[in-house]
């Protein structure tokens, strides 16, 4: 992980982060804290520019405010920086697949799911893909493998009762 100049105005940004991202119900409430933590990114990154994890912090942030198209730019970028950031490659599938790139997005999930074999993320956003295109058959095939390394998994549970 690269040095942060601001690593307390981060850690206050992931906080914001995490609670947005956790905030169901409350779209207000949530935009709200999603802008204050892309302010505070904006402004952590004056002083770090390039840095690839506040990179991914900010195209998480656009991408769970729905920006797909700045979030899959920043990803795009993060991945380009640091190609095995397996986290990056997992939300760049994500923001594709929302803005309808499927094939584009199940290369990224494919890619992540190299990357980080212990997360049960890639496997289950590929099988989230297969519910969006109605394939059935591979929806189950991806979801049970996201179970096998994260039983409790919810949205894999999910998908596989779907």
């Amino acid at each position: 992980m690269q040095k942060v100049d601001g690593e307390e105005a981060l850690a206050q940004v992931q906080m914001l982060m995490d609670e947005a991202i956790n905030k169901v119900g409350d779209q207000e409430h949530r935009a709200k804290l999603l802008g204050r933590a892309m302010g505070g990114l904006n402004q952590i990154l004056n002083h770090n520019m390039g840095n690839a994890n506040i990179l991914f912090l900010l195209g998480s942030c656009h991408m769970y405010a729905g920006n797909l198209g700045l979030a899959a730019q920043l990803l795009g970028d993060v991945v380009q920086l640091v190609p095995d950031f397996g986290a990056a490659w997992n939300n760049l599938g994500y923001a594709l697949k929302m803005g309808n790139y499927y094939d584009v997005a199940d290369a990224a999930f494919s890619k992540a799911a190299d990357l980080m074999p212990d997360s049960p993320d890639p496997y289950c956003n590929r099988s989230g893909l297969r519910v969006n295109q109605g394939v059935p058959a591979q929806c189950l095939e991806y979801a049970n493998k996201a179970l096998v390394i994260e039983p409790k998994h919810k949205l894999a549970q999910w998908h596989k009762a779907l």
